[in-house]
């Protein structure tokens, strides 16, 4: 008979019984011990919060750090396994579990049961089942890890995207903790470089194999959802799904990594499509605070949303309002797969006007899902090859790519697109990434309409120089105008009495990833690599577009190369497309 760790179905004899389910613990005579039930109880969804948070078995890459199971730590193995005998919390027999295989292995027998082998293995599949009946997500995901179980038709996965001439990345930048994946591998080989990637977060490693079975068949089935993708980087990915997740229930970080964790698999398709597409995501928490389900009253009902269409009850989708008719240049339009879903399982809810917080960061959320989905504009490499020609180079923090790769690779070649993504992608940040393409992107302009090859630059250009000086020239007519930036940057920036601390800005590198100048500090509106939060905000297009603040950037940089009329003015005509 396999060990166990709830109670028979039928009543045993004493012995057995005194052996299974021990008496109640001295300091609580009062309660009565209760079966485990097979639907996660309120206590047992406190138990579970707590062991959401607790360190062991959970590493930096999730995220997570608050202690609540610190106690598990000054435990020795005997009670250890005392414990594990009078829980009846699937988290906390998960946790204990997980604290046995750190300690003794997978096969390490526990005693439990005296007439047979009970090890930590055996045990952790008895827990799985049991998680297996009540559907809860979270705990399923963390014991999957602790057995190493690989998903089915992971090999095959990953080899159709790559099909696509995509690569893929898992685990969180910078390298080499993020691990790359050029060519097909059996799918323990990847099932190994998920795991090496994550250390021992075994649920982040999970959610990662599930989310490259959900962007396999989004390759299948949409592959325009994957259009002017490279290389699909499921950590960063990850982390967007839970920063969608905790600006869109105003919760903590902790959180809606929890609640991401114990979504279903259904769930997270949909939250992963809807991040794809594009659409406005947001969640409407019901009666229960953390357990995420899709059916019944505990449910977390996700909207999404399209206009010029209807969706199901369950996943709606309508536009961000005040798009300004002018999207992301690095997001392409595309359809949402979820117009074909089948009728959703929860009650319809109404949709909620967008709030002015929610308004003001759109185009900041925007470029951090463009930046983390490494999604680039149409011909953005072609651009980038004329660019070299031209140029001596572009430089990156210390990272710089020269006009040598044009002798050695083609325009249309696959090689040469991937040269330019490693380039791009040593910024860790996604937003500041999507800057970054988007000042490329304006430097490109300029050469593809320069025809007559009137502007000459016979120097690498710092693309972090360009960037600073646009946002210096934005700080200048917000503060003109007493726009929202002279509450924060705008007002230091008319402070100054000198252009010496103007502007200090460092490009992340892996000795310094997130990119502040040792000397600078960090700016009011904690903007990343000391550009203002306002600016991440503003939209690329229109007169006072981030595009147009970098175009004029790019005239003072380029400016004394310029030809000049007879009238005094510089005779070059440059239209951004």
């Amino acid at each position: 008979q396999p060990p166990s760790l709830s109670p028979p179905a039928t009543a045993p004899a004493p012995d057995s019984a005194q052996e299974q389910l021990p008496p109640p613990r001295r300091q609580q005579p009062q309660q009565q011990q209760q079966p485990p039930s097979l639907s996660p109880s309120a206590a047992n969804a406190e138990a579970m919060a707590s062991f959401a948070s607790h360190p062991s078995g959970r590493s930096s890459q999730s995220g997570v750090s608050t202690p609540a199971f610190d106690w598990l730590g000054a435990l020795s193995v005997e009670q250890l396994v005392d414990h594990l005998k009078q829980t009846d919390s699937l988290a906390e027999q998960a946790e204990i579990l997980g604290r046995l295989k750190q300690l003794r292995g997978l096969d390490w027998d526990t005693g439990i049961e005296p007439d047979c082998s009970a090890t930590v293995r055996s045990l952790l599949k008895e827990v799985y089942y049991r998680a297996c009946q009540s559907q809860n997500w979270f705990i399923l995901r963390y014991l999957a890890g602790l057995l190493e179980k690989i998903a089915d038709q992971l090999a095959n996965a990953v080899s159709s995207i790559l099909l696509l001439q995509k690569q893929i990345t898992v685990g969180l930048p910078p390298k080499p903790r993020e691990k790359v994946i050029t060519a097909p591998l059996p799918a323990a080989e990847i099932a190994n470089l998920i795991q090496e990637a994550c250390g021992e977060d075994s649920l982040m490693a999970m959610l990662t194999q599930e989310l490259l079975l959900h962007l396999s068949m989004f390759a299948r089935s949409h592959p325009a959802l994957l259009a002017n993708v490279l290389r699909l980087r499921v950590g960063l990915i990850i982390q967007l799904m839970g920063a969608e997740l905790a600006r869109s229930k105003q919760s903590s970080v902790e959180d809606a990594l929890f609640a991401l964790f114990s979504m279903s698999p259904f769930e997270a398709n949909c939250l992963l499509s809807n991040l794809l597409s594009g659409n406005e995501i947001r969640i409407f928490k019901l009666d229960s605070p953390l357990i995420a389900n899709s059916v019944g009253p505990n449910s977390i009902s996700f909207s999404a949303a399209a206009s010029r269409r209807k969706s199901s009850a369950f996943l709606k989708v309508s536009s961000p309002q005040d798009m300004s008719s002018a999207t992301s240049p690095s997001m392409s339009q595309v359809h949402s797969p979820t117009s074909t879903m089948r009728p959703g399982r929860t009650r319809s809810i109404a949709l909620e006007p967008m709030t002015l917080e929610e308004t003001r960061n759109i185009w900041s959320r925007r470029r951090k899902i463009d930046g983390s989905l490494n999604r680039v504009p149409p011909d953005f490499f072609v651009r980038t090859y004329c660019i070299l020609e031209r140029l001596q180079g572009l430089r990156i923090g210390e990272n710089v790519i020269t006009t040598s790769l044009t002798k050695e690779m083609t325009k249309e070649e696959l090689k040469f697109a991937l040269a330019v993504e490693s380039f791009i992608n040593t910024v860790p940040t996604p937003e500041y990434r999507q800057l970054l393409v988007e000042a490329t992107t304006v430097i490109g302009a300029l050469v593809t309409h320069d025809e007559e090859s009137r502007v000459h630059l016979n120097c690498i250009v710092s693309l972090d120089d360009l960037i600073a000086n646009a946002n210096r020239i934005f700080l200048e007519d917000q503060a003109q105008y007493g726009a929202n930036a002279t509450l924060c940057c705008a007002k230091l920036a008319s402070e100054k009495t000198s252009d010496a601390d103007d502007q200090e800005s460092r490009t992340p590198t892996e000795n310094n990833p997130k990119g502040y100048s040792r000397a600078s500090g960090q700016l009011p509106c904690r903007g990343p690599h000391r550009i203002c939060h306002q600016f991440y905000d503003t939209p690329p297009a229109g007169r006072f577009g981030t595009m147009a603040y970098m175009v004029r950037a790019l005239a003072v940089l380029i400016g004394d190369s310029l030809p000049v009329s007879s009238a005094g003015k510089i005779a070059v005509n440059c239209a951004v497309a």
